[in-house]
């Protein structure tokens, strides 16, 4: 289930993406959703981008932006980017373990509007 929502975005907000590198962004709260988002997200538009998933789907969206990146010939760097380690259940855990083995990740620090996105997402699931 997705909310759509409309966050108000800083210029730091924004991450720096490399030419000739797709960036996909994984997101994982504290409650154990999955959300991701390519590139950057586009508050302009309500961040169209962000999207929610599972742990069982984000395997098929990491391969599929990887044969994107592939087919474009560009590089797919993967941002990894969780709320709470300590509250990360065994699945998200084996989804860190298979995209490590598939492309490899880097660990990132939640930005102010992807905590808020989260939490405005997650308030609307329980509605």
């Amino acid at each position: 289930m997705f909310a759509a929502v409309c966050v108000k975005a800083t210029h730091g907000d924004y991450q720096n993406t490399a030419q000739g590198t797709d960036t996909l962004n994984i997101l994982f709260s504290a409650t154990n959703h999955v959300y991701y988002y390519d590139s950057q997200l586009r508050p302009e538009n309500c961040c169209p981008n962000f999207k929610s998933s599972n742990a069982r789907d984000i395997e098929e969206v990491v391969r599929m932006f990887s044969a994107e990146a592939r087919k474009k010939e560009r590089s797919l760097r993967i941002l990894v980017k969780i709320q709470n380690e300590k509250t990360l259940n065994k699945d998200l855990r084996k989804v860190t373990d298979f995209i490590s083995k598939q492309i490899g990740y880097r660990k990132a620090t939640l930005t102010e509007i992807e905590v808020e996105l989260i939490r405005i997402t997650e308030d609307a699931m329980k509605s």
